[in-house]
C-alpha cells in the first residue's frame, strides 16, 4: 500500500503544532508565576536566612531558639570534647584560651581556624563555657548593638553569641572599632566554616576567663541616648518579658479597664478545662441573639468544642462565647474563680463574650493570664495565632471559613493573644510578640494595651521602642555590683533588675 503525503498540509500542521504549544506553555508559565506571586510566600534559602529588617512594617524574625545552651565548667567541656571525639561525632570546638576554632568530623579534626578576636571579657559577647547548638545561619547579619555594622557569614549559637567574619560597614569596608558577635574569624575562614556547619551541630566552648558561677542574664537599656518613651493612645499598657517577668514599659498597669473581647481568652481557658475537645455543643437561637460579631453559624447546628474555639477566637464570635456560657450554668462562676486562682485581683467577668462594660481587667492581670495559657495550654495560644480556619458542620450541610481578626495576619511577630473592641472599652489587645532584643533571635514579650484609639499603632510603637532601647545579654554579677553601667562597642547599656 502506497502512502502519499501533501507537503503543504504537513507544513501547516507543524506550524499549528508549534503555535499551539507556544500558547499553552506561555499560559502555563504565566499562571504559575501569578500563583507564586499571589498565593505562595517567597521561599528563602533552605539552610539559612537573614533577619536584616528591610521593611519596618513587615520584618522577618528568626524563630525562638530550639536548644538553649547548657553552661558547663571548663573541665566538663574538655571531658565532653573527649567523649564526642571517642564517639566519632561531628562538632565544633572553640578554645578561647588558645584562640582557635576546630571543626571535627567523625571524631577527628578536619579544619583549624584562627580566632582573630573574641567578645570583651564579661561583656555581652563573651561566650560562657558550655554546650551549644548551631541554631541557624545568615550570610549577612546586621548587629543589634551597633546598627552601623554587619557581620558576614554569621553562625548563630544563642542570644548574642555568634561566629562570624570580619565586621564591615554598609559599603563593605572593614570596621575595627567593635567586639560585637562573640567569635571573629577571617572572612574567608568564616565563609568556609559557614559552608560546612550544619544546623543542629554541637558547638563546645572553652572559656578560660569567664566564671559561669558569676554569670547571669539581664536586660540592659541603652543609656547614652535620650530616654524617650513611646507615644501611645492607650490608657493602660504593659510590656513584660514572658519568661523573666522583667517589665520594660508600663502605663497604669494595675488600673482596671473594660477589656471587650479579650475576655474570650478566659472563656477559652475555662472551656478547655471544663469540657473535652471532642464534646459536641449546639448553637441555639439564644446564643445567636447575643449581638455584635457573630460566627455565621445557623441555629440548631452542632460542632465539636475544638472547632467552636476557633470560631470564637479567630473572628471573635459572640454567639459561640455565649453558647459556652449557656451550656454550663456555672460557667461565669468558673471564669471568675479562675481569675481569682491566678491572682487577677483587678479582674471581673460579667459575661463570656466581652460585650458587657463590666468585664474589666488590668494589663498586669492579663499578663498573668497569658503566662498561664502559654504554660498550661500552649495549643490554645497557637490556635489564637492561626491565620484562618475552615470546617464543615457535623450534619455536613454547611461549610464555614473564618479569618483571624486579632492582628495583621502577615506579621510573624504575633505569637498569640486576643483583641477586642466596644464603644466603652475602645480597642484592646493582650498578646505575645517576638521582639528582637538579642543580637540574633527574639524574646517573647507580653504586650497589653487597653482603652486604645489604635491598638496596632500603639503595639508597633512599643515594639519599636523596645528594640531600639534594650538588649538582653549576659552580665558578670560581681562586676555589675560594682558598676551597673557596661561599655560595649559603640554603645553603653545600663542593667535593669
Amino acid at each position: 500500500m502506497n502512502l502519499r503525503f501533501n507537503k503543504t498540509h504537513i507544513w501547516y500542521g507543524l506550524k499549528f503544532f508549534v503555535a499551539a504549544n507556544f500558547v499553552f506553555f506561555s499560559g502555563y508559565f504565566a499562571m504559575r508565576q501569578f500563583y507564586m506571586l499571589r498565593v505562595r510566600e517567597p521561599a528563602g534559602p533552605a539552610n539559612y536566612f537573614s533577619i536584616y529588617q528591610t521593611d519596618e512594617n513587615n520584618p522577618v524574625y528568626a524563630e525562638l531558639p530550639k536548644d538553649k545552651p547548657v553552661l558547663l565548667d571548663k573541665k566538663e567541656v574538655l571531658q565532653k570534647k573527649q567523649a564526642m571525639a571517642w564517639e566519632k561525632r561531628d562538632f565544633i570546638f572553640i578554645d578561647l584560651e588558645k584562640m582557635t576554632l576546630s571543626l571535627y568530623r567523625q571524631g577527628g579534626v578536619t579544619n583549624n581556624f584562627a580566632i582573630l578576636a573574641r567578645g570583651k571579657e564579661n561583656g555581652f559577647f563573651d561566650i560562657p563555657s558550655g554546650f551549644y547548638k548551631v541554631q541557624s545561619k545568615s550570610e549577612s547579619h546586621w548587629s543589634k548593638t551597633d546598627d552601623r555594622i554587619k557581620l558576614p557569614w554569621s553562625i548563630y549559637l544563642f542570644g548574642n553569641y555568634l561566629i562570624h567574619g570580619w565586621p564591615t560597614l554598609a559599603n563593605d569596608r572593614p570596621f575595627y572599632e567593635t567586639d560585637a558577635g562573640g567569635v571573629r574569624l577571617a572572612s574567608d575562614d568564616a565563609k568556609d566554616l559557614f559552608s560546612k556547619a550544619e544546623e543542629g551541630m554541637t558547638v563546645l566552648v572553652y572559656n578560660d576567663t569567664l566564671d559561669n558561677s558569676t554569670t547571669d542574664f539581664a536586660f540592659f537599656r541603652r543609656s547614652n541616648l535620650p530616654h524617650q518613651v513611646p507615644e501611645v493612645s492607650a490608657a493602660g499598657v504593659l510590656a513584660e518579658d514572658l519568661e523573666t517577668g522583667q517589665i520594660l514599659f508600663e502605663k497604669n498597669k494595675n488600673d482596671s479597664f473594660p477589656i471587650a473581647s479579650v475576655s474570650k481568652l478566659m472563656t477559652a481557658t475555662v472551656a478547655m478545662e471544663s469540657l473535652k475537645l471532642d464534646d459536641v455543643l449546639t448553637i441555639d437561637r439564644e446564643a445567636i441573639s447575643a449581638g455584635g460579631t457573630l460566627s455565621g453559624i445557623t441555629s440548631g447546628e452542632s460542632f465539636k468544642v475544638l472547632d467552636l474555639l476557633y470560631a470564637m477566637i479567630l473572628p471573635s464570635a459572640n454567639d459561640v462565647a455565649t453558647a459556652f456560657r449557656l451550656h454550663d450554668p456555672k460557667f461565669l462562676e468558673k471564669m471568675n474563680g479562675k481569675a481569682k486562682e491566678l491572682g487577677m485581683e483587678q479582674t471581673h467577668y460579667q459575661d463570656s463574650s466581652g460585650l458587657s462594660q463590666e468585664n474589666i481587667s488590668s494589663a498586669g492581670d492579663l499578663f498573668k493570664l497569658l503566662r498561664y495559657v502559654n504554660g498550661k495550654h500552649p495549643d490554645l495560644l497557637k490556635l489564637t495565632a492561626q491565620k484562618d480556619y475552615s470546617l464543615v458542620s457535623l450534619d455536613k450541610k454547611h461549610k464555614y471559613y473564618w479569618l483571624n481578626v486579632n492582628w495583621p495576619r502577615d506579621d510573624k511577630r504575633f505569637l498569640g493573644g486576643k483583641a477586642g473592641w466596644t464603644s466603652n472599652a475602645l480597642q484592646t489587645i493582650a498578646g505575645i510578640y517576638g521582639v528582637r532584643l538579642y543580637e540574633y533571635g527574639w524574646r517573647p514579650i507580653v504586650i497589653t494595651v487597653l482603652g486604645s484609639r489604635n491598638r496596632i499603632q500603639d503595639v508597633r510603637a512599643i515594639i519599636k521602642y523596645l528594640e531600639s532601647s534594650f538588649v538582653y545579654g549576659n552580665v558578670n554579677k560581681k562586676e555589675e555590683a560594682k558598676n551597673p553601667i557596661i561599655q560595649e562597642g559603640a554603645s553603653i547599656y545600663q542593667s535593669l533588675r
